[in-house]
């Protein structure tokens, strides 16, 4: 080593010398034949020189590296000389011991390339990875969970459930992107390290507390699992698998690190709705046989979807969340995880909406935990909820539904329902620019709406008269679910429609009797059978 870095110096040190006597050959031969010879040599001398500089500082690097591993071997050995663990062959990324590793970490001083490269290794050798659709399982029992990416990537999408301690802020993570791009990998982790380094303490009891808390409210939920806590980053590699290691050898907790991060759980959300992958980009080293028992290890057979349909004001999410709480049936809320009832004035009464990433990804979670030997109700939505996008997978289930619920209800009680969603005042405080959204929301029509009703529409609401409001909204809204429902040449239904009449005598909306009524329904015309699901005892 030592030889082969003497020898470096002095090739390089005389390729300089002849660098810097070059040019003067140049004056004394310009302007004659032989001068592009002469140029042509300067350059090569110049790339030799320039190859050899990095060459030596490669070898530099790989002299520190060497020297930290021998430390790191002394410190695993006892005190004789010998392997700690009794005659087995030392591993230097197994067996390397922490504590040196993370006084080099935290001190800047001792922080060197060499440190860094030999703590990728040893992280990512350590890292005990889990797979999505675990995940996912352990966190139904309260597992930690928690995202070490930048705010803003938080809140574009993550794992349903996970808490954000961020390694980086916005502006640091974007510090670190730059020089990466300009001064290369090793110098982006030297500067997101001594951005690590300020806060890490804080960050460890942060994770410290919130794991006791869990511990705490699970009893030994946890302690079953063998798990404390699971961590992720953009792509499973080194935020994920560091803050892993450190929490490992420093809080002594049982850690895993979410193989590929989270665009590993973005492909698993992407493609749970489907049979086969649209893409196969992380099963690429695997061959035919192996990638068709990992897609089936990752993805399971969904239950049959049955539609509750009907017309505005029909009390479709009233009616599912009964036959949820009430006779115990599967559902998928979308209007619920979109935050949104999914009309024009949809927000009434609702919270901010999450992204259309987020809403993908809480709308997968759900369907994961669904039982596929039982049926699962779906309310009849479009392709929009609002400002979010049904997930094309399960979009495309619900317009092939084998059966679709048309839910009948008389036209009181289809007005007192909008009425007590968007005209109560419980609705009308929960937006303190309510009047002015709703107004907002009105003059949104007008692209499809003609002139005069949307003039109407704008009386009666600066009337307060809501009745008659509600009542035009609905003449509205009737003509297009009717032939929302029929579908379109390019959406066609292929679902049989059974409808459910809950009485035109019922002026007031009751979902418990009407949950009943539908199930009844299905039961007595053999549905349940048909679709080869369990059919509910009433």
């Amino acid at each position: 080593m030592f030889s082969l870095l003497s020898l470096a110096n002095m090739v390089m040190a005389k390729v300089e010398c002849m660098v810097s006597t070059t040019p003067q050959t140049e004056n004394t031969v310009r302007g004659k034949k032989h001068a592009p010879i002469v140029y042509e040599k300067v350059d090569a001398l110049e790339t030799i020189s320039t190859a050899l500089k990095d060459s030596l500082a490669r070898i530099k690097a790989r002299q520190e590296t060497v020297t930290v591993r021998v430390q790191a071997m002394l410190h695993a050995m006892d005190s004789t000389g010998k392997n700690s663990k009794q005659g087995q062959p030392l591993d230097v990324a197994a067996d390397i011991s922490p504590l040196p590793l993370l006084d080099c970490l935290t001190d800047q001083r001792k922080c060197t390339h060499a440190v860094l490269n030999l703590f990728i290794g040893v992280a990512k050798k350590d890292a005990t990875f889990i797979e999505v659709p675990e995940l996912v399982r352990l966190m139904e029992t309260g597992i930690l969970c928690i995202d070490v990416r930048a705010p803003i990537e938080y809140s574009r999408g993550h794992v349903p459930g996970a808490v954000s301690i961020p390694l980086l802020d916005d502006n640091e993570r974007a510090n670190v992107g730059t020089v990466f791009k300009h001064e290369g990998r090793m110098a982006a982790m030297r500067v997101g390290m001594k951005n690590i380094r300020k806060k890490h303490k804080q960050l460890l009891a942060t994770v410290a507390t919130l794991v006791e808390k869990r511990r705490e409210a699970n009893g030994d939920g946890m302690e079953c699992k063998g798990i404390d806590i699971v961590v992720y980053c953009a792509r499973g590699g080194m935020r994920s698998c560091s803050v892993s290691w450190v929490l490992r050898h420093k809080l002594n907790m049982r850690v895993r690190t979410l193989s590929r991060g989270y665009k590993g759980f973005r492909f698993w959300a992407e493609n749970l709705f489907v049979l086969r992958p649209k893409q196969e980009a992380f099963f690429q080293e695997l061959n035919d046989s192996e990638r068709e028992e990992k897609w089936k290890q990752m993805f399971k057979q969904g239950p049959p979807v049955i539609i509750i349909g009907g017309r505005t004001g029909c009390g479709k999410t009233r009616l599912l969340l009964s036959l949820r709480d009430d006779y115990n049936q599967q559902i998928v809320d979308l209007e619920g995880l979109a935050a949104h009832k999914g009309s024009s004035f949809g927000w009434v009464g609702e919270q901010d909406q999450p992204t259309n990433q987020q809403f993908g990804n809480d709308v997968a979670v759900e369907w994961s935990r669904l039982d596929p030997r039982r049926a699962v109700f779906v309310e009849d939505e479009g392709p929009n909820v609002g400002k979010v996008t049904t997930p094309f997978g399960i979009y495309q289930l619900m317009r092939y539904a084998p059966i679709v619920i048309k839910i009948v209800v008389s036209l009181q009680a289809r007005i007192s329902v909008l009425l007590e969603d968007y005209a109560t005042e419980e609705a009308k405080t929960a937006h303190v620019d309510w009047e002015d959204r709703m107004l907002h929301s009105i003059d949104r029509l007008s692209k499809r709406v003609a002139p005069q009703r949307v003039a109407k529409l704008k009386q009666l609401f600066k009337d307060r008269d809501s009745e008659g409001f509600a009542l035009e909204m609905l003449n509205y809204y009737d003509h297009l679910y009717d032939k929302h429902l029929a579908g379109s040449e390019e959406e066609s239904r292929n679902g049989k429609i059974v409808e459910v009449d809950a009485g035109q005598h019922r002026i007031v909306f009751d979902a418990k009797h009407l949950s009943h009524k539908v199930l009844q329904t299905l039961k007595d015309q053999g549905h349940f059978s048909s679709l080869g699901v369990e059919t509910p005892s009433l």
